[in-house]
C-alpha cells in the first residue's frame, strides 16, 4: 500500500466516514471553464437529485476525497484529468455499480490500475493518456476484450507518458 493510501485509510479510521458530498460541494463551488470562456458545470445530477456525472479535473483531491467517491451508487461518469490521482485512489470507485466512463488523463496510475479498472463491471470506456501504465498494462485490457462478448467489452484511448 502507499502511504497516501494510509494517510487515507487512517484518516478514515480516526475521523469515521465522510459523507461523499464534501467533494460534490466543492466540485459545485469549483469553476470550470471552456476555452470560450463558458462555465461548465462540474456536477450533474439525474431527475431524483442523484450525481451521475461528476468532472473533477485540474481539481486538487485529497485522498479522503477520493475514497468519498465509492458513496456515489448513481455515478456514471468521472473525470479525473489532471489531478494526481494514484493506483490506490481508484480502488473506492469499485463500489460505484454504474460507472460506465472514467477518464484518467494526465493522472499518476500505473499498470497496477489494471486490476481495478477490471473489477469495474460497468464500465464501458476508459481514457489513459499522459499516464504511466505501459504496453503490458494495455495488453490485459485487451485480453479481457479478447474473452468478452462485443456487448461488454471495454474501449479506451492510451498514450504513454513521455519522459
Amino acid at each position: 500500500m502507499t502511504g497516501r493510501f494510509m494517510i487515507g485509510l487512517v484518516a478514515l479510521l480516526v475521523c469515521g466516514p465522510v459523507d461523499a458530498s464534501d467533494i460534490v460541494e466543492r466540485a459545485e463551488a469549483t469553476e470550470l471553464r471552456r476555452s470560450s470562456g463558458e462555465v461548465v458545470p462540474r456536477v450533474h445530477r439525474d431527475d431524483e437529485g442523484n450525481v451521475d456525472r461528476l468532472m473533477l479535473n485540474d481539481m486538487e483531491l485529497t485522498s479522503e476525497e477520493l475514497a468519498q467517491l465509492g458513496q456515489l451508487s448513481h455515478l456514471r461518469a468521472l473525470v479525473l484529468f489532471g489531478t494526481d490521482v494514484v493506483d490506490d485512489d481508484l480502488i473506492a470507485l469499485r463500489e460505484c455499480d454504474r460507472l460506465e466512463y472514467l477518464n484518467l488523463v494526465g493522472t499518476e496510475v500505473t499498470d497496477r490500475c489494471i486490476d481495478t479498472i477490471l473489477e469495474m463491471k460497468s464500465l464501458q470506456a476508459v481514457c489513459l493518456g499522459d499516464v504511466r501504465v505501459t504496453p503490458a498494462g494495455i495488453e490485459r485490457l485487451k485480453e479481457r476484450n479478447r474473452h468478452s462478448p462485443r456487448e461488454r467489452q471495454l474501449r479506451w484511448g492510451y498514450a504513454p507518458r513521455v519522459q
